[in-house]
């Protein structure tokens, strides 16, 4: 039998072995030897080469988070030591694993890994990560680095959630409320980060329902915003309508002139109008809104003229006249009672608002009285003057105040005649009056108000 010898190396800086490549590698059994491609010492066995390398470890991740149902492939940096070349990184759910589709090698401690999102799976995690280098030497996180957490899913489909009707302002309207659901079955929290809503409605963030008291509005409009669906660090948006009605539109105004800089009709009647005397729509003398308003001055025969139509034809049906008016006491050049307006010419069957310098101040059949209020009430101040008549029941209203009610004398208001501001219909160079007018509205078939309101504190035109 033969006897086994130890052969010692001497000296102090080491023993010089074979290097080579891989390609290079022997075939007999127990060689040992450096491969200058792996960076490590290796041996054979009597089948193959065993690399002497350090074990890696995975240590963290850079996205801890990943959407399954997001689409395409998720980016994870991995880090750790002793990442070698030519290495997987593969992730080790509850009871399955997978590959990442690309390892690359940024360094010892690092490298970048691209998987498909849906691989995933909510039921696998946490996720522990793998890297096992090209000689099989792995490594596996010490516990789950990364969670599943898809983003909430919009149920409410885009677009149009409904409409805030004009009567509905203080609630009862009927509007879709935003939904979502979640994959985890986390909360879902709803925001508006983007857009506008009507003012005053509101979004509840638990239940996506609507509610508050909306703000009217005069022309109808459409609200289009982003809404926000989260759940945990999840994010989805979506965008939206809500429609609200505006009052003009829809209460039936014919006539809407804001007098504030401009003579604009905002109602729908587009009959051209008429302007006499030295009338003027930019008037700065006493302003209710956006520093002009429209002023008689008493001089020149100033008049405001609408034609003849039906719209201002109320019949004995419901109607609204409303706006701000500023009498200035001025009895000169006055000769009988000064007009705010008047439709004929002392008809029974016409309209007007006439006053004095000496009490009297009244709404009928032309100078027929059928409500009224003392003068003294009006003048040298802006008061919001409205008439309505809702059934028999005509109310005369003094900044939103009712001040005079009647439930008889008023005629139908049938007459085809134009309605002048400002002058008596007989003679339109002869009675004047010295006013300043702002946010003038005719309405036919509705009575707007049957009880104390608040005046609008702002223009409806700019």
């Amino acid at each position: 039998m033969p006897i086994s010898r130890i052969t010692k190396i001497g000296g102090t800086q080491g023993t010089k072995l074979a290097t080579g490549t891989t390609a290079q590698r022997g075939s007999v059994e127990g060689e040992w030897r450096y491969n200058s491609e792996s960076g490590f010492f290796e041996g054979r066995n009597d089948t193959q080469f065993l690399s002497l390398e350090p074990t890696p470890t995975v240590t963290s991740v850079d996205d801890t988070e990943v959407d399954s149902a997001g689409g395409g492939n998720q980016t994870i940096v991995v880090t750790g030591t002793n990442f070698t070349s030519g290495g997987t990184i593969a992730f080790v759910g509850t009871s399955a694993t997978f590959n990442a589709n690309t390892t690359t090698f940024n360094s010892t401690t690092q490298v970048t890994a691209v998987a498909p999102k849906a691989s995933f799976l909510n039921a696998q995690e946490p996720y522990k990560v793998k890297f096992t280098s090209a000689t099989g030497s792995a490594g596996t996180s010490a516990s789950g680095l990364i969670n599943v957490d898809n983003a909430p899913a919009f149920t409410t489909a885009a677009g149009s959630l409904g409409t805030i009707d004009h009567t509905q302002l203080a609630g009862g309207y009927s509007l879709t409320a935003l939904a979502a659901s979640d994959a985890e079955g986390d909360t879902v929290a709803f925001t508006q980060p983007s857009g506008t809503l009507p003012t005053g409605l509101s979004l509840n963030s638990s239940s996506g329902a609507w509610s508050g008291t909306v703000t009217g509005i005069v022309s109808t409009t459409t609200f289009n915003f982003t809404a926000r669906a989260t759940a945990g660090s999840k994010t989805s948006d979506r965008s939206f309508s809500i429609a609200q009605e505006g009052e003009l539109n829809n209460n039936g105004t014919q006539y809407a002139f804001s007098f504030n800089n401009d003579t604009d009709n905002a109602g729908t009647n587009t009959d051209t109008y008429v302007t006499a005397g030295n009338f003027s729509a930019t008037a700065t003398g006493q302003t209710k809104f956006n520093s002009k308003s429209a002023h008689f001055p008493n001089t020149g025969a100033s008049r405001f003229t609408l034609p003849a139509s039906t719209d201002l034809q109320f019949g004995t049906g419901d109607f609204t006249i409303e706006g701000w008016i500023y009498l200035v006491n001025d009895s000169s050049n006055v000769n009988l009672s000064a007009r705010i307006f008047q439709m004929g010419e002392n008809n029974a069957n016409g309209m007007a608002a006439i006053f004095n310098y000496s009490g009297e101040f009244l709404f009928g059949n032309t100078h027929s009285q059928v409500v009224q209020d003392n003068s003294s009430n009006w003048l040298n101040n802006w008061r919001y003057f409205t008439v309505t008549r809702n059934g028999s029941n005509i109310r005369l209203f003094r900044d939103g105040v009712v001040i005079d009610t009647a439930t008889s004398g008023l005629n139908s208001i049938s007459l085809s005649a134009d309605l002048h501001f400002g002058v008596y219909p007989g003679d339109l160079t002869g009675i004047r009056t010295n006013m300043y007018l702002s946010e003038w509205q005719f309405t036919k078939g509705l009575a707007k108000y049957t009880s104390g309101f608040t005046p609008k504190t702002g223009a409806f035109l700019t």
